[in-house]
């Protein structure tokens, strides 16, 4: 009895020690982030200011001016209202031109100016910050919760995605978590808020968000997941509709679900994540067999899947980590045109559910995490700390190619896409049937 008090007081008495680690290693991650984020632009980040420039010309009209003649490259804005008042705020607040465009012996370049590199990536690399704060609260604190937000903070592709080349998914990611942590606590009408919100900002957020719903309706009944619905569809239709009556409802439905209906290949292989889709791509390029027809079609295996996993979820058979993991697992694996930065709030999903399975269970988890944080390590991620700006620092470009693998052959990467999509799939269906077989079986036996 004396051994176990004595245990309890050390605990207790490492607590404070912990959070003050945690904290420490917050400064830490920040200063990894500062020391990297202004040197470096991938390309979305001079199109973001375009992207600020036509909203600020056109105003809620904006999704009729796509693409825009004041944005470097032909692409579109692809996503939701919320991220394009975020980007016209940060213009408004640091005025002139930051985005340079000309023609280089033939090859048009694009040089984006630090001041708005920095104003992107202090969204972004707060953004982590807040992940981890809120990863830490989901995990429960204490030493998990320190590990879980050093698994977070150092995670090459976490850092990769906000400090070096420079996308958004970890804005929507906290509002995931947020509603996670909401829905914890039976605060179903912030969760419904925090759930629009996340979508948003980006649609991809979706797949995570909606198993949270049946979540709520297995456990407090429709009455409650009404609420969630409800608030979340407000929220969505106050921010979605001023664009709606100006710009009209077809420009924005166009320019949001377009890229998901779209039929083409993985190119750049490169930067493709998704192995099946990655090696169909390469086959077809290569002249071998065309594949690539199955692409229009993962829209109808990924509903199916999503699905299962909500009905699944409403049977109470997944905690509320397992059923947001499983829905947005579902989307990684099936949708083909899967990038670095979707990779985003799987990582902070199999961090959580890391903590959350036993030791024996969670094992699986280990690789799928290495799998997840690999390719900044074999991508010469340098490129981006030279090919959009113009006074590139080269001590910091040439430390980080010469710690990569310098991987450049589309076979690599095919590679490594199989074995990302392989994992992620491994344990999305491994989890799926597991529950299935066990519901199988206890009703043969109830009924024999």
């Amino acid at each position: 009895m004396l051994e176990v008090s004595r245990l309890n007081r050390r605990i207790l008495g490492s607590i404070p020690k912990l959070k003050t680690a945690t904290v420490a290693i917050l400064f830490v991650g920040l200063a990894v982030r500062c020391s990297l984020a202004p040197y470096s632009a991938g390309s979305d980040v001079p199109q973001f200011y375009g992207f600020a420039r036509i909203f600020l010309e056109h105003g809620l009209s904006f999704y009729r001016y796509m693409p825009g003649e004041l944005w470097p490259y032909p692409w579109p804005y692809a996503y939701p209202p919320l991220w394009i008042l975020v980007l016209s705020v940060l213009a408004i607040l640091d005025p002139g031109e930051h985005v340079k465009t000309f023609d280089q012996g033939g090859v048009f370049r694009v040089f984006v100016d630090q001041n708005w590199i920095m104003d992107v990536k202090s969204i972004l690399m707060g953004g982590d910050i807040l992940a981890g704060v809120l990863i830490y609260r989901i995990v429960g604190g204490g030493l998990k919760g320190f590990i879980s937000v050093a698994l977070w903070l150092f995670n090459p592709m976490v850092i990769y995605v906000s400090s070096i080349y420079g996308m958004f998914d970890v804005i929507p990611l906290l509002f995931i978590l947020l509603a996670i942590e909401l829905c914890r606590k039976e605060k179903h009408v912030l969760a419904g808020v925090s759930i629009g919100l996340a979508a948003m900002f980006k649609q991809s957020a979706l797949p995570a968000v909606l198993p949270l719903i049946f979540y709520v309706a297995g456990r407090n009944g429709w009455r409650s997941s009404a609420r969630i619905l409800a608030s979340a569809i407000i929220v969505s239709t106050i921010i979605m509709l001023p664009f709606a009556i100006v710009g009209g409802l077809p420009s924005i439905m166009s320019a949001i679900l377009k890229p998901g209906l779209e039929e083409g290949i993985c190119f750049p292989i490169q930067y493709s994540h998704n192995g099946y889709s990655s090696l169909i791509s390469l086959l077809s390029m290569r002249g071998v067999v065309d594949y690539t027809w199955v692409f229009k079609y993962w829209l109808i295996f990924f509903s199916t899947a999503l699905i299962i996993v909500c009905l699944q979820t409403y049977k109470g058979k997944y905690s509320i980590v397992e059923a947001t993991w499983l829905g947005y697992a579902s989307y990684t694996i099936f949708y083909w045109n899967m990038h670095a930065q979707h990779l985003i709030p799987l990582i902070a999903l199999t961090i959580l559910l890391l903590f959350e399975w036993d030791v024996e269970k969670s094992v699986i988890l280990v690789p799928l995490l290495v799998a997840e944080s690999f390719w900044p390590t074999m991508f010469p991620v340098s490129w981006w700390f030279y090919v959009h700006v113009e006074k590139p620092n080269t001590e910091i470009a040439r430390m980080l190619y010469n710690l990569s693998l310098k991987a450049v052959s589309d076979e690599a990467y095919v590679a490594y896409g199989i074995v990302l999509t392989g994992l992620i799939s491994t344990v999305f269906f491994g989890v799926i049937l597991s529950k299935l077989s066990k519901e199988f079986i206890v009703k043969k036996f109830k009924y024999n």
